[in-house]
C-alpha cells in the first residue's frame, strides 16, 4: 500500500475520532423563529465531553459539555420580538445560523384538516358545490400573492416509529412567499396570519400533521401504561404489529411488486400497482407518530399548540376519545415541561348529507361533544365549526374562519387583546322545570341570537326560533323540540308530547345544517347533550344477546292458545335465500305444529324503494299476523343507495300501511351482518342505517332483533370462523344461521324448545351452490374444479388493477385481509386466497366422493 495514502487515512481516522462536528437539532437552522423573551432550550450532538457554547447576536450566551452519548443542551435567554439575528454554536467546529427571528411560535398538529396545505384547498373538484368556490378562490389568491418575511413555517417530515422515541427529524424553515405558501398548512396559515395582523411580531409555525390519523398514534407510550384500558389497547396493538413484522419478507414483497408492475406495464389496465408497506410504517399504531414526529420537536420553546383531528375516531374507539384526547394533551405538556401551555383545537365541521330526523347515536356528534367536554382541561379552547363545513367534502375550503376562530382564543387569553367573545355558546348546565328544560350557556357574549352564515361572510341575525334542539323523556323517544331564547344566556326547550323531559340535545348530527344558535358576536353554539355521559352506540358494544324491544310473551300468546298465524319475512337476499328462514320455519313448526304458515316475500338485490312499491302485493295481500323486515343492507350499499332519511320514510310508510290493513300485526325489525363482501367503492356504511332501525323500533315499541353486534364481534375475534359461516362475506350459510342467527331469534321470540338443525331433505340455503354448479356443468353437483373456479372468480373481482395480487384498498375487509394475508407482506396472492377458501371443500364433502350435493354443501363433517 502507498505509504502516503496510509498516513493520510490514519490522520483522517484520528481527526474524525477526536473532533466530531457539533450539530444542532434540525429545528435550529437558517430562517428559524425563536419564542421571544423566554429561556429557550437549544440542543444537539457533539463528541462525548465536547465543550459547547451557544451565543445569540442579541448578547446572550450559554455553555455546556456534551454527555457520554454526545448529547448536549442549554437554555438561552431570547430577546424581545425582532430580528434578524444570528445564533452561533461553537464546539470543536462552529455553526452559524442566520436570519433568526424572535417572536411567537405555535405547534400545529392533527390529521388532514391540519395537514392540508394551501395548494390543496386553492382548487375545487367535481364534488365542490358552487357556493364554496369563493372560499377556494380566496385561498388561491392568498397563496399566490401573500409575502411576509416575518411569517414562517417549519414542516416536520412524516415518519413512524412504533417502539422507540426518536430525537432526529427532517425539515426546513420557510418564509411566506408565492413560492413557499403552497406548502403552508391552510389551518395554521390563517391562524398565524391573524396573529401577525393583531400582534405585529414575527410568527413561526411548526407543522406536524398527517392526514387520516387517529388520536392514538399521537399519544406517548408511557401515557398508555397509566391506565388499564389504554394499556390493554396498547398491548393488543403492539403485539399484533410485532407478529406482522416477524412475518415481513421484503424480498418476497419486492418480487411480487415487480411481477405485478411488469404485468401492468404490458396492459396498462387498472390502477398502477403500489409496493406493500412495511408494517412498521403503519401510521395508526399507538405512539408511533409521537415517537417519530412530536418527540424530536420537544422541548422547543413555543407559546402553545393548535390541533385539528377527530374525523378518523368517529368510527374508531369513539367512546374513548375524550379520555384519550385528554391523556394526549396532558402527556404533551408533561414532556415539554413548559407548564400547562395553551392548547386550542378545532371541533369537527359539519359533513355529509343533512339529517332531518333526531338520532340516538352519531359517531361524529359524539366526537364533537367529547371535544367540547375536553374544555374542562386547563388552558384549552375550541373553535366551533358546525356552520362552515361542506356536505360533500370532509376538508372544507373555508379555513379562513377556522384560523380566525382559533386565533380568538389566543388573542384573548394569551395576548390580552380586547376580544368580546372567543367562542360561540357552550352548554353550562340545565334545570328541568315542569315540562320545560332551561339551558344555561357559557360564552354567550353580549347575548344569544339565531343567525345564518353564508360562506366567508359574517353571520347575519335572523328572526327565526332556535332550531335543531331535540328532546326526549325517559322512554328516549326523540322529538324535535320547541326552543325559545329567554335571557342573555338561557334557552327554554320543550315539546307538547314530552310531559316529563329527561334529555335535551343540540346539533346532534354529522351535519346539523339547520342549527342556528349563535351569540351576538356571530359565533355558533357547540353541539351538546345534557346527559352526564354520552351513550355508546349499541353496534360498537360486543353483545352475546340481541338488543330487543317488546315482549316475546305477547307475541306468542295467541299461538299458545292454539290459533293459526301467518308469518311474512320481507327484505333482501339475506332473507330471500337465507338459511335462517327455513330454520325458523322448522322451529316454529316444532313449537306450534300445524299453526304457522311462513311466507318468504323477500327478493335478492332489493332495497326499501322496491319494498315500498311491492308492499301491497307481497305483504298486505298475505294478511300477516307477524312480519319480519330488513332492508338496511341494500339501502346502504353504494350501487342501490337510498339515503338514511329516505330509507326511514320508506320503512315508516310500510309500517303505517300494514297497520292500517292489519292493526294487530306484530312487526319485528332486524339488523343483519356487516356485509363485508362489498368492495371499497360499493361497501355499505351500515352503522347509521342499523341505528335508524333501532330508533324506529324504540319509537314504535316494536321488537328489534339486533344481529349486527354478534356478527361484528365474531368477525373481529375469529375471522376464520366468520369466513366459514359467511363464505361470500354477506350471506350466512347453514352453520352461520345455526350458530349466530337462530340463538338470537329463539331468545328474542321466547322459543325455548326446538332444534333448527335441518335434515338433508329439508329445503336449505342454495345460493352459493347454484352459483358454483353453473360454472362448468349444471348437473346439481359441484366438483372441486367448480368450487375452486368460483373462488378464483371472486379473487378476480376484487383485483381491480388486475395485477394478480390484492392490496388492502382492493379487499373488502381489513380484518379479513389481515387474516388471509398469511405471510403478512401487505398483499394477498391467489394462492393465499385459495388456501383460505378451498380447504372447506373436504369438510363439506360429507360422503367423500369428490362432489358436493345440496344436502352436503355447508354441512361440515
Amino acid at each position: 500500500m502507498n505509504t502516503n495514502v496510509m498516513t493520510a487515512a490514519i490522520a483522517l481516522l484520528v481527526s474524525s475520532a477526536g473532533f466530531a462536528d457539533v450539530r444542532p437539532a434540525a429545528l435550529f437552522a437558517d430562517n428559524m423563529v425563536l419564542q421571544r423573551e423566554t429561556q429557550a432550550p437549544v440542543w444537539g450532538r457533539a463528541d462525548a465531553d465536547e465543550k459547547v457554547m451557544v451565543s445569540g447576536s442579541w448578547g446572550e450566551t450559554a455553555s455546556t459539555k456534551a454527555d457520554e452519548s454526545g448529547k448536549w443542551s442549554v437554555k438561552l435567554q431570547t430577546p424581545a420580538a425582532g430580528g434578524p439575528y444570528t445564533l452561533t454554536i461553537k464546539g470543536d467546529n462552529t455553526v452559524e445560523i442566520k436570519n433568526v427571528l424572535s417572536g411567537e411560535v405555535w405547534f400545529c398538529s392533527g390529521q388532514s384538516n391540519m395537514d392540508f396545505a394551501l395548494n390543496m384547498l386553492a382548487k375545487t373538484s367535481s364534488r365542490t358545490e358552487k357556493k364554496y368556490e369563493p372560499a377556494a378562490t380566496c385561498v388561491r389568491q392568498e397563496m399566490e400573492t401573500a409575502q411576509d418575511e416575518l411569517f414562517r413555517q417549519f414542516e416536520v417530515e412524516k415518519n413512524t416509529s412504533p417502539f422507540e422515541s426518536l430525537d432526529a427529524l427532517k425539515g426546513r424553515w420557510k418564509a411566506s412567499s408565492a413560492a413557499n405558501n403552497p406548502a403552508f398548512s391552510a389551518t395554521a396559515y390563517f391562524f398565524g396570519r391573524e396573529l401577525r395582523k393583531e400582534l405585529g411580531v414575527p410568527v413561526g409555525l411548526i407543522k406536524c400533521a398527517w392526514g387520516g390519523t387517529r388520536v392514538e398514534p399521537w399519544i406517548p407510550a408511557g401515557e398508555y401504561l397509566k391506565d388499564d384500558e389504554m394499556a390493554a389497547y396498547f398491548e393488543r396493538e403492539s403485539t399484533g404489529l410485532k407478529d406482522q413484522i416477524s412475518k415481513w419478507n421484503p424480498a418476497k414483497v419486492e418480487e411480487r411488486y415487480q411481477a405485478a408492475l411488469k404485468r401492468w406495464e404490458t396492459t396498462k389496465k387498472g390502477r398502477k400497482p403500489r409496493p406493500a408497506s412495511n408494517p412498521k410504517e403503519n401510521k395508526q399504531m399507538p405512539a408511533t407518530l409521537f415517537n417519530a414526529m412530536v418527540n424530536p420537536v420537544i422541548p422547543y420553546a413555543m407559546k402553545g399548540a393548535i390541533w385539528y383531528q377527530g374525523e378518523n375516531n368517529a368510527s374508531h374507539n369513539t367512546e374513548n376519545y375524550e379520555h384519550n384526547f385528554r391523556a394526549m394533551i396532558s402527556a404533551w405538556r408533561e414532556h415539554w415541561d413548559q407548564g400547562d401551555f395553551p392548547f386550542y383545537f378545532a371541533q369537527l365541521a359539519n359533513f355529509k348529507a343533512p339529517v332531518t330526523e333526531p338520532v340516538e347515536f352519531n359517531g361524529w356528534a359524539s366526537i364533537c361533544d367529547q371535544q367540547r367536554r375536553t374544555l374542562s382541561l386547563k388552558n384549552t379552547g375550541m373553535a366551533v365549526l358546525n356552520d362552515i363545513g361542506e356536505a360533500n367534502d370532509i376538508h372544507p375550503h373555508n379555513k379562513m374562519d377556522v384560523g380566525k376562530r382559533l386565533a380568538l382564543w389566543a388573542l384573548k387569553h394569551d395576548y390580552n387583546r380586547n376580544v368580546p367573545a372567543c367562542s360561540g355558546p357552550l352548554y353550562k348546565h340545565h334545570k328541568i322545570k315542569g315540562d320545560r328544560v332551561i339551558i344555561t350557556f357559557d360564552h354567550a357574549g353580549s347575548g344569544l341570537m339565531t343567525g345564518n352564515k353564508t360562506g366567508m361572510a359574517d353571520t347575519q341575525k335572523t328572526d327565526e326560533p332556535p332550531k335543531y334542539f331535540q328532546i326526549c323523556g325517559k322512554d328516549r323517544q326523540w322529538k324535535w323540540a320547541q326552543a325559545e331564547i329567554t335571557g342573555k344566556d338561557t334557552i327554554a326547550v320543550s315539546h307538547p308530547e314530552v310531559a316529563e323531559p329527561a334529555v335535551v340535545r343540540y346539533a346532534w348530527a354529522q351535519n346539523p345544517e339547520a342549527a342556528n344558535l349563535y351569540n351576538k358576536e356571530g359565533l355558533p353554539a357547540s353541539v351538546f347533550t345534557t346527559e352526564a355521559e354520552i351513550p355508546v352506540n349499541a353496534a360498537l358494544k360486543p353483545a352475546a344477546k340481541p338488543v330487543t324491544e317488546g315482549s316475546p310473551k305477547t307475541r306468542v300468546s295467541r299461538l299458545e292458545a292454539g290459533e293459526k298465524q301467518t308469518v311474512v319475512v320481507y327484505g333482501t337476499s339475506l332473507t330471500a335465500v337465507g338459511a335462517w328462514v327455513d330454520q325458523l320455519r322448522a322451529v316454529l313448526e316444532q313449537n306450534y305444529p300445524g299453526q304457522i304458515t311462513l311466507i318468504n316475500s323477500a327478493r335478492g338485490g332489493s332495497n326499501s324503494e322496491w319494498g315500498r312499491k311491492s308492499f301491497d302485493e307481497r305483504v298486505i295481500q298475505k294478511k300477516p299476523d307477524t312480519m319480519f323486515i330488513e332492508f338496511a343492507i341494500n339501502d346502504a350499499v353504494a350501487s342501490r343507495k337510498v339515503s338514511v332519511e329516505k330509507a326511514r320514510e320508506n320503512l315508516e310508510d310500510m309500517i303505517d300501511r300494514l297497520l292500517a290493513a292489519q292493526p294487530d300485526c306484530k312487526i319485528i325489525l332486524m339488523t343483519m351482518d356487516p356485509a363485508v363482501s362489498h368492495h371499497a367503492d360499493r361497501r355499505p356504511d351500515l352503522v347509521t342505517y342499523y341505528q335508524m332501525y333501532r330508533d324506529v323500533a324504540k319509537a314504535r315499541g316494536f321488537l328489534l332483533i339486533d344481529h349486527y353486534p354478534n356478527w361484528e364481534k365474531l368477525l373481529n375475534e375469529d375471522p376464520g370462523l366468520f369466513i366459514q359461516y359467511v363464505p361470500d362475506g354477506i350471506h350466512p350459510v347453514r352453520d352461520g344461521a345455526l350458530q349466530v342467527i337462530m340463538p338470537a331469534m329463539m331468545s328474542a321470540l321466547g322459543l325455548k324448545k326446538g332444534k333448527p338443525e335441518l335434515n338433508e331433505q329439508t329445503p336449505c340455503w342454495n345460493y352459493l351452490f347454484g352459483m358454483m354448479d353453473k360454472l362448468e356443468e349444471r348437473d346439481r353437483k359441484v366438483t372441486r374444479s367448480e368450487y375452486n373456479l368460483y373462488w378464483k372468480q371472486q379473487f378476480a373481482k376484487s383485483d381491480a388493477d388486475k395485477d394478480g395480487a390484492l392490496i388492502a384498498d382492493e379487499y373488502k375487509s381489513a380484518v379479513l385481509f389481515k387474516h388471509i394475508d398469511a405471510d403478512n407482506d401487505g398483499t394477498i396472492t391467489l394462492e393465499e386466497y385459495l388456501a383460505t377458501y378451498a380447504p372447506f371443500f373436504g369438510p363439506h364433502d360429507a360422503n367423500s366422493d369428490g362432489k358436493l350435493v345440496q344436502g352436503e354443501i355447508w354441512k361440515v363433517k
